[in-house]
């Protein structure tokens, strides 16, 4: 086996351990009950329009929904595994997309380095392992962009163009304009920065407006014979343009410079290799003049990107999901041009040292920490933490003799190992540690065992998540209960025999609950949420 056959299979391996890893565990709060939920009811009732507790939520398109009710179909009904596994082989498909797009352009060092970078950047790790929409649209985002720069460079290759607008179409269809929006924005970028809008003729932007707009139109009929003229002005001025300019209704207000402090902590462990590219003069943009335009095109869908997103009131880390694959891409050919520099002896200066020793001690917190924590969170050493603990510490143990060596390459490939190492540990021995905190499933669904069979769970403080993991976890429908029927005069006899109280932030109880009601099962969750079952007291 040739050293290069070897290095592909560690390194697929690898991704297959991250991406596919750590998919069995619970729903975990906030995100996860109500799209896995949601999902289940487009799998009970196909459609266009998704339901949420039985009513339209017509937030996002469906095609998400449409691939999780598949992963169901595969599994032979819902579950949570089901549910987590399009997030975990989208991410899979686009560190491969990645890989595909690094190497024919890089070569298989700078591929190996971009993809396992961005496998093991936070963001990402976390993100691909959530029952949420972001991996799957990151995933079209991809080849869109991948595709475009070989209709780019190719001057406008035609199967290049097809595979283009159809990623546009799958991003749209997934999350809305924002996946479209956030393409062009980084072209435009790169127009911009190319001192010339010809360079994107290559794209025909003119069909692709026209492409895009009978894409949108067809998107907003089907809505709109779904759901009617309301489901289409949920869909078309609530979800996007109200979530643009006013985040008080849409929720994740956030402050403008949001994502200056949400991106490093995105990209963490592989925080320095990204300050290095923004480095008063770098050598690295200046060198390898036919690079250059590659390397103005991804720091164009980066910055453009981040512009859409920070302009935009309502701000979450995740979105960023989508300009980590180029960022990634970026970093590894920052890396490599270090790595050469460093062949051709020139002086390593201070930066780098700098540079080197922080590296090390990010990765030895993304390697060891997670494990240590673990030990403090639960105040005992469990076999699968220790086991965690030892590969991180024997993997870093690699990286320093790496470092010692002077072998800045084998330091750098060390140091990959050691991170995937640390998240392999995050994924198969913390995580577990926190499953019960973060699972609400066994609780709910031993609390509505106790209700008559066929009643509905009659719910005060209700959110999305408790909407969500109720009907998931045991079927039955979710009825929040105005709290002024508690104060109502007659006595309480047409008044449930069961309640089921929500409360977080520290909420106070409710008076009238507390005046009609008893405690009998109560569990907290997370850092505030409080679920509590009440029984209506007895009379006399």
């Amino acid at each position: 086996m040739t050293p290069t056959v070897r290095r592909t299979l560690l390194v697929a391996l690898a991704l297959l351990a991250l991406s596919l890893g750590g998919l069995r565990r619970g729903l975990w709060t906030p995100d996860e009950p109500r799209e896995a939920e949601i999902a289940r009811e487009m799998w009970v009732h196909p459609g266009v329009i998704p339901t949420l507790n039985g009513e339209a939520y017509v937030e996002k398109p469906p095609l998400y929904d449409w691939l999780v009710t598949a992963a169901f179909d595969a599994a032979g009904g819902p579950s949570a595994a089901a549910a987590r596994a399009v997030s975990g082989i989208a991410s899979l498909l686009t560190l491969a997309m990645l890989g595909a797009w690094t190497i024919g352009l890089a070569g298989g060092r700078v591929a190996a380095i971009a993809v396992l970078l961005l496998a093991t950047t936070s963001g990402f790790a976390v993100s691909t392992h959530w029952v949420r929409i972001d991996a799957t649209l990151a995933l079209f985002v991809t080849v869109a962009v991948a595709a475009a720069w070989r209709a780019l460079s190719r001057e406008g290759d035609a199967r290049s163009l097809a595979v283009f607008y159809a990623a546009l179409a799958a991003a749209l269809w997934t999350k809305g304009l924002i996946g479209p929006v956030l393409v062009a924005a980084g072209l435009l970028v790169y127009a911009a920065m190319s001192r010339s809008f010809r360079v994107l003729a290559p794209l025909r932007p003119v069909v692709g407006l026209a492409a895009g707009a009978a894409a949108v139109a067809v998107l907003a009929g089907a809505i709109a014979a779904t759901g009617g003229r309301e489901a289409l002005w949920q869909w078309g001025y609530v979800n996007h343009v109200r979530r643009f300019v006013d985040p008080e209704g849409t929720g994740h207000k956030a402050a403008l410079p949001y994502y200056l402090w949400t991106l490093p902590l995105t990209v963490l462990p592989w925080l320095l290799p990204v300050l290095d590219l923004v480095r008063p003069r770098a050598r690295f943009w200046a060198r390898d003049a036919e690079a250059a335009p590659l390397k103005r095109y991804l720091a164009a869908l980066v910055l453009g990107g981040l512009a859409v997103l920070t302009l935009a009131s309502t701000k979450r880390e995740v979105y960023l999901l989508p300009l980590l694959p180029p960022l990634a891409f970026l970093a590894a050919l920052g890396i490599a041009d270090r790595l050469d520099g460093i062949r051709r002896a020139e002086a390593a200066g201070r930066w780098l040292r700098f540079a080197a020793v922080s590296q090390l001690a990010l990765v030895a917190l993304a390697a060891i920490g997670p494990p240590i924590a673990a030990v403090v969170y639960r105040r005992q050493l469990t076999v699968p933490v220790a086991i965690a603990g030892a590969a991180g510490a024997g993997a870093l143990a690699v990286v320093i003799h790496a470092l010692r060596r002077r072998d800045a390459e084998a330091a750098v490939h060390a140091a990959l190992g050691a991170a995937v190492v640390g998240w392999a540990g995050i994924l198969f021995a913390v995580m577990p540690l926190l499953e019960p905190r973060k699972d609400l499933a066994p609780f709910v669904a031993k609390v509505c065992a106790t209700l008559p069979a066929g009643d509905p769970v009659y719910a005060v403080g209700e959110d999305e998540t408790l909407l969500g993991i109720v009907p998931f976890a045991t079927g039955r429908r979710v009825v929040p209960l105005d709290l002024r029927e508690l104060d109502a005069p007659g006595g309480a006899t047409h008044l449930p025999e069961y309640v089921v109280v929500q409360s977080k932030d520290r909420t106070p109880p409710w008076p009238g609950i507390d005046a009609r009601y008893q405690v009998v099962a109560s569990q907290e969750f997370g850092t505030s949420r409080r679920i509590a079952l009440w029984k209506i007291k007895e009379s006399g």
